[in-house]
């Protein structure tokens, strides 16, 4: 049989048959339609195991067009590929295979009522419905076959989602302008908050500064918009909710290692997590978009500005700055402890006037003097003390995504919104002024990203859940001996589709309606 993958040849004999007549005795030509994964993994044992009964098959995907050259067109699809919302259960009675144009019964008796020997198409048939019965009978390969159907209809489900979002993508890349300059107004904002600085041009030079980190889901794509509105890539990052979310609960469990007791909430997590504190500006964007608001949050970091002075101070070796201070700290207690002695001494002599007015004005020098280096010392001591140790101020606020649009939306912007709900009105002047306010456009994307998110949730919550399917479907292979050391529990899978697909192959040869049988 030998014949390629990509061979468009149907039959050995290229000569079509005539439309409605089979040649009584000979072999039908057979069609076996596969899905394309089964078309590549099975194609060659399949053509062995035909070419040994010397049956005139043809493989082919599901792509062909060309049908009317054969007798029996025989086509396999999963029960996963059903449209059902959820898989079989393990206890269903219905296939855990769907084969199409077998005929509705499997006469025995036709097979039988033959004179013997059997001839070699129909011994193999007996052979093949008595593997069928020892499997279906046979609980263990029943639920391994079980698991691989939930494996297979859960990496359909995730196809088919990534193939949506995917879709979704195309439509958001066509209207999703509006939704970076959103972003680019709200981050000027955060750059006004951190800088102090309100004026556009310097702002414009500050948000180039500023690392970002974006916490959106839709990842490179924010990253790409920005870019053209004068943010550098190099300062961008991302991160999905999913990680977010699990380098919080790692965040949880080191906490809880050190105190207990203290609970630890995401904002703490927000403000003390290693992994974030290089970023000035993080942005979180679940997608939360209801009656027409969308709100964001953003966690800024705002430094405080320190001296060069300082700045070598807090740079300086600690042991240094202590030999250094240490001195000037035990003049400072000699000073005060002077300081004191000396001001009860003037105290006594204004109560008792004892003393001359000489010894008197002596006393307030000495004062005077011991205060004065005091106020030296303590000034010589602020010199060496170091910045204050949390030197930057978390803020966390919400932002909403349409209301900061609006804000910023320019008067002829907002006037053009106003004629777009106008229909006539708006229709008539909008080859005047120009298209509507791009926050119809805005609305659109967020609806769409909100859609695009929960998507994604689905597909994180799936790629989760198909490696432990995985491990599961091992385990239970290891555990009832359907494990070969080369091949793992893939051997006893491929002998259970390739009998079935062999076993509907003859069963038309062999039936009542089949010729050859007569």
């Amino acid at each position: 049989m030998g014949q390629n993958e990509n061979d468009t040849k149907f039959s050995d004999d290229s000569s079509p048959p005539d439309p409605g007549k089979e040649k009584a005795g000979a072999s039908p030509r057979i069609l076996l339609v596969l899905p394309e994964d089964l078309f590549k993994t099975y194609q060659d044992r399949l053509r062995e195991r035909f070419s040994a009964l010397e049956c005139d098959v043809t493989l082919a995907k599901p792509d062909v067009t060309k049908t009317d050259h054969f007798d029996r067109v025989i086509s396999f699809s999963y029960v996963w590929d059903s449209g059902t919302e959820e898989p079989l259960s393990a206890d269903s009675k219905d296939p855990l295979f769907r084969i199409e144009g077998i005929p509705e019964s499997e006469s025995n008796s036709s097979i039988e009522a033959k004179a013997l020997p059997l001839a070699p198409v129909e011994e193999r048939l007996i052979a093949l419905k008595k593997n069928a019965m020892d499997q279906e009978n046979s609980s263990v390969i029943v639920k391994l076959i079980h698991h691989h159907h939930v494996l297979q209809y859960q990496l359909q489900k995730l196809s088919k989602l990534q193939l949506e979002i995917q879709q979704i993508d195309q439509q958001i890349s066509a209207i999703d302008e509006p939704y970076y300059q959103d972003l680019n107004y709200i981050f000027l904002e955060a750059v006004e908050k951190i800088s102090g600085i309100s004026f556009l041009q310097e702002q414009n030079i500050m948000k180039g500064l500023m690392k970002i980190l974006l916490i959106d889901g839709l990842e490179k794509k924010t990253v790409d918009g920005l870019i053209p509105l004068g943010y550098f890539r190099k300062n961008l990052s991302t991160m999905s909710i999913h990680d977010l979310k699990s380098k919080y609960d790692e965040f949880l469990i080191e906490q809880k290692n050190l105190n207990p007791s203290v609970p630890i909430s995401l904002k703490k997590f927000l403000e003390d997590s290693r992994e974030l504190a290089p970023f000035e500006i993080i942005y979180i964007n679940q997608w939360n978009f209801k009656k027409g608001k969308l709100p964001v949050q953003l966690r800024i970091k705002k430094k405080t500005i320190i001296s060069k002075e300082e700045k070598r101070l807090e740079e300086k070796d600690p042991q240094a700055l202590e030999e250094q201070i240490a001195p000037l700290e035990k003049k400072q207690e000699e000073l005060r402890s002077q300081l004191q002695q000396s001001t009860a001494e003037l105290e006594k002599a204004e109560l008792t006037r004892e003393l001359s007015e000489e010894k008197y004005q002596t006393l307030i020098k000495q004062r005077k003097r011991i205060l004065g280096n005091l106020k030296k010392t303590i000034l010589r001591l602020k010199k060496f003390q170091r910045p204050s140790t949390n030197p930057t101020e978390i803020i966390f606020y919400t932002r909403g995504l349409i209301q900061t649009f609006r804000e910023h939306q320019s008067a002829m912007d907002s006037f053009r919104e106003t004629l777009s709900s106008w229909h006539q009105v708006g229709g008539f002047l909008s080859d005047y002024m120009g298209p509507p306010s791009s926050i119809s456009q805005l609305k659109k994307m967020l609806n769409l990203a909100t859609l695009r998110y929960q998507l994604e949730l689905t597909s994180e919550k799936m790629k989760k859940q198909i490696p432990e399917l995985k491990e599961k479907m091992e385990s239970f292979a290891q555990n009832h001996q359907l494990w070969e050391e080369e091949y793992g529990y893939q051997a006893h899978l491929d002998q259970f589709f390739l009998d079935r697909l062999e076993r509907a192959v003859l069963v038309h040869l062999l039936s009542p309606n089949s010729p050859f049988f007569h």
